[in-house]
C-alpha cells in the first residue's frame, strides 16, 4: 500500500511515493512504462503523457506470497507556445505589430509586453508609438490547465529624415559646409555631382569649375530604415575672379610720388582699388600720386558679375613702396630791415629728412648762423639776418646744408643768399 503527493499533473510530471506497506522486507515499484526500481519510497518524475498504472509489489523472506497495491497516475500533455509576428512596415512610428498564435493544444492565451497583459485573444494586434525594444510573450493553457510559453523580441524604428541646407548659388573655389538636418540616422551617405560619394556628417566641399551639380543625402539608422533627400534644383558654380597687380614708380622725373598700377586680375568683369591714402578709384589701370614717405598697403578687389546672375569677388592687398618725397632747396635773397614776411628771412625747405645740419657764413668765412632743427621732417627754423644780435653787412653769404633723408639718402647742399639792406 502507497500514498503520493500529487495522483495527475503536466508532464513532466514528477511525484514522491510514501510506502505504508507492512510486514514485508522487499518491495518493488512498476510504473507501467517499462520503468521498475527497487526503493521504499521513491521519486520518479513522468517524461511522457498518459495514464500510468503504478504497482507496488511487497516481498518477504519467510516464503509468504507477495502482495501487490496499484494506483492510476494521469499525466496530461502541455500545450505548445509559438506564434509569429508581422510588422506593417520595417520602420516608422506609429507602426503597427500583427500577431498571430500559431499554439497547438491551448484552450487559453494571454499576451504580454515588457510584462504587462495586453490581450487574452487567441491572436492579437498591437500598435506601438514610441521606438524600442519589446518583449513579445505568449503564455498558453490547456483544458488541463498545463501551461507553455513563448517570448520573443522585437526593435521598433523611428523612420529616418534626410534633410540638409547648402548655399544655391556660390563661386568657383569657395568652401561650402552641408549643414545635415536629418532626424533619426546614425550613418550618411553623400552623393555629390563631381566629388563622389561621401560619409561624413557634414562635409565642407567646393568646385573648382562653373557649373550646375546635384546632391543627395542617404540618412541611415539601419540596413531596413532609411531616407533619402535631394536638391530639387542643383547648385549653381559661378566665375570666380583671380585679382592681382603689378605696379611702377619713379617712372615720371617730373613727380614725385606717383604710382602707375597694372590691373592683371583673371575672369574679372570690374574692380575697385583702395590706395590705402583716403583714396580710391574704379578705373582698371589707374595712376596715384602720393604725398607721404612710407611704405603702404594698397588693396584690388576684382568682381566677377556673372552676366548680372551671381556676384563673385576676390581680394589681394600688397605693401608697396612710393617714391620717397625728398626734397630741399633755399631763398636766395633777404632783406631784414624792409622785407615783408618770408623775404625778411632765410627759410630753409624741404620734405623728408631725417638729419639735418645747415651753417651760414659771411664773405670772410665767419660762421654766422647754424641749425638742425627739423619738425614733421622738415626744417623748422630760419635766419633773420643778424649776427650777434646785430643786422650783418649787405653782400653775399654762402651756406652749406649736410642732410641724411628718410630714404637712406645723404646728401650736401651748397649755395649762397644775398642779404638787402
Amino acid at each position: 500500500m502507497f500514498i503520493s503527493d500529487k495522483m495527475s499533473g503536466c508532464e513532466d510530471l514528477k511525484i514522491s511515493f510514501s510506502n505504508s506497506s507492512t510486514h514485508a522486507d522487499k518491495f518493488v515499484w512498476d510504473f507501467d512504462n517499462g520503468t521498475k526500481v527497487v526503493n521504499r519510497d521513491p521519486v520518479y518524475t513522468f517524461t511522457t503523457a498518459g495514464t500510468f498504472n503504478v504497482k507496488l509489489i511487497a516481498i518477504n523472506n519467510n516464503g509468504c506470497p507477495n502482495d501487490t497495491f496499484i494506483k492510476q497516475v494521469n499525466v496530461y500533455s502541455l500545450p505548445d507556445a509559438n506564434f509569429s509576428l508581422n510588422k506593417d512596415a520595417e520602420c516608422g512610428i506609429p507602426l503597427t505589430l500583427y500577431l498571430n498564435n500559431l499554439s497547438s493544444g491551448n484552450v487559453d492565451n494571454s499576451w504580454l509586453i515588457n510584462g504587462n497583459l495586453v490581450s487574452k485573444e487567441p491572436n492579437y494586434t498591437h500598435k506601438f508609438n514610441s521606438s524600442g525594444k519589446f518583449s513579445i510573450q505568449l503564455i498558453v493553457q490547456s483544458e488541463n490547465l498545463c501551461m507553455d510559453t513563448i517570448i520573443k523580441s522585437i526593435d521598433v524604428f523611428e523612420k529616418p529624415l534626410a534633410a540638409f541646407e547648402i548655399k544655391l548659388n556660390a563661386c568657383e573655389g569657395e568652401t561650402l559646409t552641408l549643414k545635415n538636418n536629418s532626424k533619426n540616422a546614425i550613418q550618411y551617405e553623400w552623393d555629390i555631382q563631381g566629388k563622389g560619394k561621401i560619409t561624413k556628417p557634414e562635409p565642407e566641399i567646393s568646385f573648382e569649375k562653373s557649373g550646375s551639380y546635384n546632391i543627395q543625402l542617404i540618412a541611415i539608422l539601419n540596413q531596413f530604415c532609411k531616407d533619402t533627400f535631394r536638391t530639387l534644383i542643383p547648385i549653381r558654380i559661378f566665375d570666380q575672379p583671380k585679382a592681382d597687380f603689378e605696379y611702377t614708380t619713379g617712372f615720371d622725373e617730373k613727380v614725385i610720388g606717383e604710382v602707375l598700377f597694372k590691373n592683371t586680375s583673371q575672369n574679372y568683369t570690374n574692380s575697385f582699388w583702395d590706395f590705402g591714402d583716403g583714396f580710391s578709384t574704379p578705373e582698371a589701370n589707374p595712376t596715384h600720386e602720393y604725398n607721404l614717405n612710407r611704405d603702404i598697403n594698397v588693396k584690388l578687389i576684382a568682381y566677377n558679375v556673372n552676366g548680372g546672375a551671381f556676384t563673385c569677388i576676390d581680394s589681394i592687398s600688397k605693401s608697396i613702396a612710393p617714391e620717397w618725397i625728398t626734397t630741399f632747396y633755399t631763398p636766395t635773397a633777404l632783406s631784414p630791415e624792409y622785407g615783408e614776411g618770408d623775404v625778411k628771412v632765410f627759410k630753409p625747405v624741404g620734405e623728408g629728412l631725417l638729419k639735418y645740419e645747415i651753417s651760414i657764413f659771411s664773405p670772410w668765412g665767419e660762421k654766422v648762423w647754424q641749425s638742425d632743427k627739423l619738425y614733421e621732417n622738415a626744417p623748422s627754423e630760419s635766419w633773420d639776418g643778424t649776427y650777434k644780435g646785430s643786422i650783418v653787412p649787405q653782400g653775399a653769404y654762402s651756406w652749406m646744408a649736410d642732410i641724411t633723408f628718410l630714404s637712406g639718402l645723404r646728401k650736401v647742399f651748397k649755395g649762397s643768399v644775398t642779404v638787402l639792406r
